[in-house]
């Protein structure tokens, strides 16, 4: 959608959140990326520690590279790529019951981001026990409007 002069403050709100998740899935869905985030999940002690961490993987990952996307934005759309890595966890056969450990993957990527906003932006926040950097290869490539 085009940026429109004319559209609300909510109308903005909802259409970057739309974006964002919409970012996310393209991210969590590409065969190469979905290989690397389920070996997180995998190496993890924790299935929802690993989903949690994948997730701020991808949130990272979209925060930093689509053109015009807040900080905010990409955090408030968390939850899409901790949903989407729950169902490819799931499909892979490395969970099982995906409720409880959505609920704590949820969770965890809650506190993180909090602690994330709370930061100044010039220090980025170390995730304990979990991979560092950009998703493999660098395969999220920024939206044009």
């Amino acid at each position: 959608m085009e940026p429109n002069t004319q559209m609300s403050p909510d109308q903005r709100a909802t259409e970057a959140m739309r974006s964002a998740g919409a970012a996310m899935m393209k991210v969590v869905y590409d065969a190469k990326v979905s290989k690397s985030l389920l070996d997180i999940v995998q190496k993890a002690e924790d299935p929802a520690q690993g989903i949690a961490q994948a997730a701020m993987t991808v949130i990272t990952e979209v925060a930093s590279k689509v053109k015009g996307m807040g900080q905010g934005v990409a955090y408030a759309a968390g939850p899409v790529a901790v949903a989407a890595i729950t169902e490819l966890a799931l499909a892979a056969g490395i969970i099982k019951d995906d409720t409880n450990i959505l609920r704590g993957a949820m969770e965890q990527v809650a506190m993180m981001l909090k602690g994330r906003q709370a930061q100044p932006a010039a220090q980025p926040q170390e995730q304990p026990g979990g991979p560092q950097g950009t998703i493999a290869g660098g395969m999220m490539q920024p939206q044009e409007a």
